[in-house]
């Protein structure tokens, strides 16, 4: 499991024509965090640690450092080629053909009603369920947060990713893993998506290669000012060490998490989960399931005895472990699910909405939205009553007034009444953020862009 994500270090390369041409791109800046992008300043000033550049045709998985390779992958004759620039080498492989019989010991959930807003864009779920042979041992659940406004991309290890219908913008197990912290579309040559002329063939068989694809590791990142990672020769061990390469930790923790006004979550040889300072030192001690960050109330997420809980960065429990699920803290109230039925709470734990619903998927300051037999329904938060039903898709923004619907095929928006304001007409749109959408109107929802809260183009974007 823990190949699976630190292999995410990797790269992606694709063949093709060499006359002089441009390609539009979507590109995906990704990060070693929990969830969505960090608000913290000094972390987002860390470059990212791998960039993926994606349309129909066209795959490139970049990382930050030469040591590990670059993935380039041709999605029309599914050939990618791994090159090397730290030897100059490169070897070929053929990717993008996994089908799900071929997934032995795991299996994907397609989860419907749930959605999450990761960097601008919508997000469906998709679970990978891996399954232990080891007696006594439970599966192995990855979460897998997609998006079909953007092509999906696929590569090496990451071969099953080609099975999800979009790019995932967030994989994470037990909390941890990797997130998109920015979208953006940029044009790139050609050139970028062939291999050097002066690099020499690496000819390895298909197993060898794909073991070449796994040697990425989280030793070197940066964590904060004068902090980095160390690791062991196999990669499965880190300490923490200072600029001059001094070693501050010994090479005790499976898992170190960018810091956050002086905490990182870190893990133990046994996977459980903490805080600790810039020294190593356990703030929160190392003993829970797992630790995540909620940024939008600067908290932490944790579980114990398989019951979810909320604590704060000194390890005080804001909410007692006694929810199955938790969701992200929106001024001062979060959606909670207890033997298996959902509500609202406070901070203090104070039930807001009774826990009678089958699955509540997103709230903000007016609304919340609710998921019952495969369609979704919105409702006011302070009287608990229905507003309308019967959307297929239902996203709140944070900061507008107009709710992003989907009806059919179709999109549009509409208003805490229920009254849609502008028509449901476009075959894709985001939600509004700082009084804007991303929308598009082509058949495939490619050609997008941005419109105001007016329904009204926004020139230039």
């Amino acid at each position: 499991m823990k190949s699976l994500f630190l292999s995410l270090s990797l790269c992606v390369f694709s063949l093709g024509s060499t006359y002089a041409q441009m390609h539009k791109l979507f590109k995906l800046d990704y990060q070693f965090v929990a969830s969505e992008m960090p608000k913290n300043a000094e972390f987002a000033e860390i470059e990212a640690f791998q960039t993926v550049y994606v349309n129909d045709k066209l795959i490139k998985v970049s990382p930050s450092t030469l040591e590990s390779p670059i993935y380039l992958v041709d999605k029309k004759s599914n050939i990618g080629s791994i090159i090397f620039p730290d030897s100059q080498q490169y070897t070929v492989v053929s990717t993008g053909n996994m089908t799900m019989e071929e997934i032995e010991g795991m299996s994907f959930d397609f989860v419907e009603g749930k959605t999450k807003k990761i960097a601008g864009y919508d997000c469906k779920l998709a679970q990978l369920r891996i399954e232990s042979f080891a007696e006594g041992v439970e599966a192995s659940i990855i979460d897998f947060w997609y998006t079909e406004a953007i092509p999906s991309a696929y590569w090496g290890e990451f071969d099953m990713l080609s099975l999800i219908p979009g790019a995932v913008l967030e994989f994470t197990s037990a909390g941890n893993g990797f997130v998109v912290t920015q979208v953006s579309k940029v044009d790139l040559e050609q050139s970028e998506f062939e291999v050097p002329k002066d690099y020499t063939f690496l000819d390895l068989e298909e197993e060898e290669a794909n073991d070449a694809d796994s040697i990425g590791t989280l030793a070197g990142m940066q964590l904060a000012d004068n902090r980095f990672i160390y690791s062991n020769d196999e990669g499965t061990l880190y300490g923490l060490a200072d600029e001059d390469d001094k070693h501050i930790t010994g090479l005790q923790f499976t898992f170190i998490d960018y810091y956050r006004d002086g905490v990182a979550i870190a893990s133990d040889s046994e996977n459980r989960f903490g805080l600790i300072d810039i020294n190593g030192k356990p703030v929160v001690p190392l003993t829970y399931e797992y630790v995540a960050v909620d940024y939008n109330s600067g908290e932490y997420l944790f579980s114990k005895d398989g019951k979810v809980g909320l604590i704060n960065k000194e390890g005080k429990i804001l909410l007692k472990p006694e929810y199955d699920q938790i969701a992200t803290m929106i001024d001062g109230k979060a959606a909670v699910s207890k033997d298996d039925l959902w509500g609202v709470i406070d901070t203090q734990g104070k039930t807001i909405i009774p826990f009678q619903y089958e699955m509540i998927t997103e709230l903000n300051k007016t609304n919340f939205v609710v998921y019952h037999e495969g369609r979704m329904g919105l409702y006011n938060l302070k009287t608990n009553k229905l507003v309308k039903d019967g959307y297929d898709y239902i996203s709140l923004s944070q900061d507008s007034p107009l709710i992003t619907v989907q009806q059919g095929e179709k999109f549009g928006f509409i208003n805490p009444l229920g009254e849609i304001v502008i028509p449901i007409k476009y075959t894709a749109a985001g939600t509004f953020a700082s009084g804007e959408a991303i929308v598009a109107e082509d058949p495939n929802g490619e050609d997008q862009y941005v419109i105001n809260m007016k329904g009204e183009r926004v020139e230039g974007k």
